[in-house]
């Protein structure tokens, strides 16, 4: 017997997968990080973060919370692409105006990058190209499934 979700489900599972998405997310960001610095050490949070919040513990707590509920966020914020009456444009740049934002906001608070006009254009020209990047790959992606799918349609007709 096959169980069919909600709407409302399927988002609330698909929001819940951004957990340990986020989470993986913010492990890399402190590998690399770790690995720029270059002496060998484990820098699980930035001495600014460690301004904000002197504990470390709690520091990397918030960093990883902060993270996780970035990976929720942009899981949920997927679903604007189910919305069959708007335009992929429109689509496009709703999704992207909801999850920039939120991930300068989490670089400048957490110290990844430091609050100054030409970090934050740099740190926004990565994002632009990554989230360009990933866009791509997906429609492409998609675009060849619908290419398949008309070549085995047409095979019908």
């Amino acid at each position: 017997m096959e169980m069919r979700t909600s709407g409302r489900e399927e988002a609330v599972r698909q929001a819940l997968l951004g957990l340990p998405i986020g989470i993986a997310f913010g492990t890399v960001a402190m590998l690399l990080a770790s690995l720029s610095v270059g002496d060998g050490a484990l820098h699980a949070v930035t001495p600014t973060l460690l301004g904000r919040i002197p504990n470390e513990l709690a520091a990397f707590s918030l960093q990883t919370l902060l993270c996780a509920l970035y990976g929720v966020l942009c899981m949920a914020a997927n679903h604007i692409f189910k919305l069959s009456t708007w335009s992929l444009a429109r689509q496009t740049l709703t999704h992207f105006l909801l999850i920039a934002p939120a991930i300068v906001a989490i670089a400048v608070f957490c110290g990844w990058i430091p609050f100054s006009p030409l970090a934050l254009a740099l740190y926004l020209l990565f994002f632009v190209a990554l989230y360009a990047i990933i866009w791509l790959s997906i429609w492409l992606y998609w675009r060849n499934e619908v290419n398949k799918l008309n070549a085995r349609l047409g095979r019908f007709n």
